[in-house]
């Protein structure tokens, strides 16, 4: 990522070394020529206003790269983006682009796993064990911080394991828990990690421990035999992949839909190949092989398992 991407203030000593050579070196020029050149030499007055001239120019030069520039170049893309962006769209429309376009969150090498399994308590109803993993990648101009959040509706009987994000490990009692009006649970590290820009082409495994935040959920609900739950997204995700684990021989699992997802006939993943934007979602569903009405449970079409 180039200097002309980040904002002054992420910029390193090379970057500022390289923008203040040029003027500094004006300046010293500048200096030498007012105050060394010899009163009894050629075109003494001339040379004297060269070296005021090379001192205004260089601290002038200073000025305009550093905020000028800045803002100008700020200004007119702003402009652009609010012209091009959607054009003839409307403003809705644009604003929902445009939010789109100024996003720097991405989750990249998502994956979901399902342990579907009878719950012990109630053989009418089903425990399913769900790992959530990603990797959390800022490909904005500035640094941000960033704290992965997980939210469930209470009907399931959410309950969450662990988290395991940057170099923590946190359990459930450790993590701060919210429960909304509307019965959504939700659950948060105490702290943020601060993620540093990153190439957007750049492979994770290249990245260092400042531009890259590994997470990990690991949580539990309750849901009837015949069901459905969905996975909606908190911030922009890169080719999600479902994968069921385990499952009762009596229990059919499906996901996909579209031409994006890749699944094998057989095969217990499906891969999506596009990008998913905040709010936008996959689904799983289940029901069950035999006609038993004890197992059998009214299929839902609630939206849960928030993970940002």
């Amino acid at each position: 990522m180039t200097r002309a991407t980040r904002s002054p203030t992420d910029w390193t000593i090379g970057d500022i070394a390289r923008l203040l050579a040029p003027f500094g070196l004006a300046v010293a020029v500048g200096l030498v020529v007012r105050y060394l050149y010899p009163s009894f030499w050629w075109f003494h007055e001339q040379f004297l206003m060269l070296g005021d001239a090379l001192m205004v120019g260089g601290i002038v030069g200073v000025c305009i790269e550093i905020w000028a520039a800045s803002t100008l170049v700020g200004h007119v893309a702003q402009r652009l983006s609010d012209i091009l962006v959607g054009h003839g769209l409307p403003k809705a429309a644009q604003h929902a682009i445009q939010k789109i376009v100024k996003t720097a969150l991405v989750l990249r090498e998502y994956r979901k796993s399902y342990h579907i399994e009878p719950c012990p308590e109630n053989r009418s109803q089903l425990t399913i064990s769900i790992t959530t993993t990603y990797k959390a990648v800022n490909n904005g101009g500035s640094p941000v911080d960033y704290a992965p959040t997980f939210a469930e509706e209470e009907m399931y009987q959410p309950e969450v394991q662990s988290l395991q994000y940057g170099q923590r490990v946190l359990k459930k009692d450790e993590l701060n828990f919210t429960k909304e009006p509307s019965g959504v649970h939700s659950w948060r590290p105490p702290g943020k990690v601060r993620l540093s820009p990153s190439d957007p082409d750049a492979a994770t495994e290249g990245l260092d421990d400042s531009q890259v935040c590994c997470v990990r959920w690991t949580h539990r609900i309750i849901v009837p035999w015949n069901y459905t739950e969905v996975t909606a997204f908190g911030a922009l995700t890169i080719n999600p992949e479902i994968i069921l684990e385990s499952k009762p021989d009596r229990l059919e699992f499906h996901s996909g839909g579209g031409d994006d997802c890749q699944h094998a006939a057989g095969s217990q993943t499906w891969l999506f190949r596009q990008a998913f934007v905040t709010g936008q979602h996959v689904r799983v569903y289940w029901w069950p092989t035999e006609s038993d009405v004890s197992i059998l449970g009214a299929a839902g079409n609630s939206e849960c398992g928030t993970v940002f």
